[in-house]
């Protein structure tokens, strides 16, 4: 009977040892939900991961705010796409960057914008959202809190707000959604090129973080994450690059 027993509990650690809840969010095309299923490159890319790291993986669609606290708070695995900061850093354990994220401001396309001097502009920010260290304590302008990327274009059409800084295939994907591309534009030059990783409740999943990021590792060392980003992306891919 307590054979039995040590068995039943070493085979449930050992099933939750390789089994993870992780949260996506909307952030077309990289991730969004279509008729309750998961859709978008970074979807296949972490699935992908997961299957070369032999770890059965479960997927949950959240808003930003609640996966970000569930994962915090260890009710789920971890998130993504998740940037890093030093205040992050605190409460949550990281992937290897397995996305390059270039970050660019989007504007009316009748309005001159030096990216280097947003002073005095009103800027909307995705409540929530990172958009590095540098930019989140710049104290130069004023920012407009907003909870999604479409609320935010309109905004800018309607000249609520100067600018938005968005990631530059998302942004592209509301733009032609909203039927804007003869509005609205972005600056070549990106703010940032931000790298995308997977969050983890911190100090809990080490174990399987190392998989992870060898996995991660040999997928972007065999090409295979660039394959699967220019195959899915083909038509968001003429993206700005970092001088």
């Amino acid at each position: 009977m307590i054979k039995s027993i040590l068995i039943a509990t070493l085979l449930l650690i050992s099933l939750n040892a390789f089994s993870m809840i992780l949260a996506y969010v909307d952030f077309p095309p990289y991730s969004w939900q279509e008729n309750g299923r998961a859709k978008g490159v970074q979807i296949q890319i972490v699935n992908s991961i997961f299957k070369n790291a032999h770890i059965e993986l479960e997927l949950i669609y959240l808003p930003f705010k609640r996966a970000y606290q569930d994962v915090k708070e260890g009710k789920i695995d971890g998130l993504f796409n998740f940037y890093q900061t030093s205040e992050r850093l605190r409460w949550f354990d990281y992937s290897a960057s397995f996305i390059k994220n270039p970050l660019v401001i989007f504007k009316k396309n009748n309005r001159q914008i030096d990216i280097n001097n947003l002073q005095d502009l009103k800027v909307g920010v995705m409540r929530g959202y990172t958009y590095g260290n540098d930019f989140d304590n710049a104290s130069t302008f004023t920012r407009y809190i907003i909870d999604s990327h479409e609320s935010a274009f309109l905004l800018l059409k309607k000249n609520r707000i100067d600018v938005y800084p968005c990631d530059y295939r998302v942004g592209k994907w509301h733009i032609e959604k909203l039927a804007l591309q003869k509005e609205i534009d972005s600056i070549s030059q990106p703010l940032k090129i931000m790298d995308g990783h997977i969050g983890f409740t911190k100090g809990v999943h080490q174990k399987n973080i190392q998989k992870i990021n060898t996995a991660i590792m040999n997928m972007i060392k065999s090409g295979e994450i660039e394959t699967i980003i220019k195959t899915a992306l083909n038509h968001h891919d003429n993206q700005p690059r970092s001088k």
